[in-house]
């Protein structure tokens, strides 16, 4: 029972760290967007959708395709990504990965004269399924690619805390604070990438996309998998035995 509870220990610490890589990985790509493409945030829709609207009504018609293009990118990232976890028996998350590898280097070869919201064509389509393959850690919902709803779940579980003296929401909060932090270390790398290297910068982020893949490849590897692993074939396997038993 112990083991168990072991194993489960070191799957939860092992999700809660591979999920703070991956929510560097996107404060840096979002403040790579920011800084280079004119304030323009390409880890989410909300103001890209309101510009959208903005354009018809100032019948800027060549904005609003550009826009409308872009919702469309993301939208195909959220649904490639659906469609991945229900059809292919391939890992998602080292998909998610491989995406994002292959939207940071072409990125940097964008120049600052391609429109912004055309330059970020590449984000558009990997963050969407970077937030659909890294979900959360600890059994709690946990964006990588943006922080409002992190920072909210970290105020209410402090507050929680301190008014309700309730230990649960202290880890909730630790959870969603590690989070924040590892985001916001994602966008002070990309401030100096940037700064040094201008558009190029954006490549830096592939040390922190080969760190989460190495963290990933080596997944196989951990107590934790080859525990459910032998669970799951345990499973078929008495499965199989009750079908045999049936047929007789």
């Amino acid at each position: 029972m112990k083991s168990m509870e072991r194993l489960k220990n070191d799957k939860d610490e092992y999700q809660r760290n591979l999920h703070a890589i991956m929510a560097m990985i996107g404060g840096f790509l979002g403040g790579y967007a920011i800084l280079t493409r004119m304030d323009l945030f390409g880890n989410a829709q909300t103001a890209n959708m309101m510009y959208v609207v903005i354009s018809v009504l100032g019948k800027n018609f060549t904005g609003m395709f550009l826009r409308v293009c872009g919702v469309l990118i993301y939208m195909c990232g959220v649904a490639i990504s659906v469609i991945w976890k229900k059809r292919c028996a391939y890992n998602i998350h080292c998909f998610s990965i491989i995406v994002d590898i292959m939207a940071i280097i072409i990125s940097g070869f964008i120049p600052r004269s391609v429109p912004p919201v055309v330059a970020l064509y590449p984000v558009f389509f990997a963050m969407p399924i970077q937030w659909n393959s890294f979900t959360g850690a600890y059994g709690y919902n946990s964006s990588p690619i943006f922080s409002t709803n992190n920072l909210r779940q970290f105020t209410m579980g402090i507050t929680e805390y301190l008014t309700g003296h309730d230990i649960k929401q202290l880890h909730k909060a630790c959870i969603y604070g590690k989070v924040l932090l590892f985001y916001h270390i994602g966008v002070l790398l990309s401030y100096y990438a940037v700064k040094i290297y201008d558009v190029r910068g954006v490549w830096f982020g592939l040390v922190i996309t080969a760190v989460a893949a190495l963290k990933i490849i080596g997944e196989e590897k951990e107590p934790w998998v080859k525990k459910e692993m032998k669970l799951v074939e345990e499973c078929v396997k008495d499965r199989k035995t009750e079908c045999v038993r049936r047929e007789i």
